[in-house]
């Protein structure tokens, strides 16, 4: 996820709960500025959306400290508050054709700002078929892919962002990894007959 796995994130955000903290927040807002800008690329390729939403978010945070609930799962709750203020943001500039659909019709798991390119052939074709087979997920079924994988959400993160069910995220995650083994099977097949 790009995060520090040597600090106590948990740890600082409750201090600036319960103390005010800023130096913690300001931890926090650095450390978690490229994961949020990247998820919310995904989105949107208007930068200074993203970065508006960023500052937003913490900005809010520091509005309304004390009365923030406790939370257990940081990263979760970060990236469901930043996404809900991507929604809303992109919705006041009036950026794209419908913004309430956004969760439904415009997820890209592939869109990044930070293209990485790699010489190996090997490499370049499997992720041809696995971008390929991934383009068949409903851009829920993407999204979904991509919160639990790449910013290891939880099911029960996951069940609050989308109000479903923790089973149905489950059985949304397994049939888009079952769809996705197919496919790739498929393409490998041919490639290999060909």
């Amino acid at each position: 996820m790009g995060l520090s796995q040597t600090i106590d994130y948990l740890s600082l955000w409750n201090k600036f709960i319960k103390d005010g903290n800023q130096t913690a927040l300001s931890i926090i807002y650095m450390d978690y500025y490229d994961v949020l800008f990247n998820y919310g690329s995904k989105y949107t390729k208007d930068t200074q959306i993203i970065e508006d939403s960023i500052q937003n978010i913490f900005s809010n945070f520091l509005k309304v400290r004390k009365n923030l609930g406790e939370v257990h799962n940081l990263s979760g709750y970060i990236l469901i508050s930043f996404r809900r203020q991507l929604f809303l943001d992109i919705k006041n500039h009036k950026k794209l054709f419908l913004p309430e659909n956004l969760s439904d019709d415009h997820f890209n798991y592939f869109a990044d700002q930070e293209q990485d390119i790699t010489d190996r052939e090997e490499n370049d074709r499997i992720n041809m078929i696995v971008k390929r087979c991934i383009r068949n997920l409903t851009p829920k079924q993407q999204e979904i892919i991509y919160l639990h994988f790449e910013c290891e959400l939880s099911y029960e993160d996951l069940s609050g962002m989308f109000d479903i069910t923790v089973e149905s995220c489950y059985k949304t995650v397994y049939r888009s990894i079952k769809l996705i083994r197919e496919e790739a099977e498929k393409i490998l097949f041919r490639v290999r007959n060909n």
